[in-house]
């Protein structure tokens, strides 16, 4: 018997059978679902541990790029201020490249 959430109905007389395959059927819906934890569960033991996992995570994430300095420039900007523009734009590329 399949969970039949109308059952039992309002002001009908109480049946102890219906009742119990009421109750068999919600247990036969959570065995079902425990059942599927079980199984996400062995899944998830399957992956390496968490200091495998973030290992991964951090090879694969771009660096944090918060502490690259701004610079200043003239107007123009000198030989060495360009150059100080390409270290930084290398710099930042290099922190964002995974």
């Amino acid at each position: 018997m399949a969970f039949d959430p109308t059952k039992p109905r309002e002001h009908t007389e109480i049946d102890a059978g219906e009742l119990r395959g009421q109750f068999n059927a919600l247990k036969a819906q959570i065995d079902a679902q425990q059942a599927q934890l079980n199984d996400f569960q062995t899944q998830l033991d399957a992956f390496p541990g968490n200091d495998g996992m973030i290992d991964r995570i951090t090879g694969l994430s771009a660096r944090n790029v918060d502490a690259i300095q701004t610079l200043t420039i003239s107007n123009p900007p000198t030989q060495g201020q360009v150059q100080a523009i390409l270290n930084k734009l290398n710099e930042a590329l290099g922190g964002l490249y995974h």
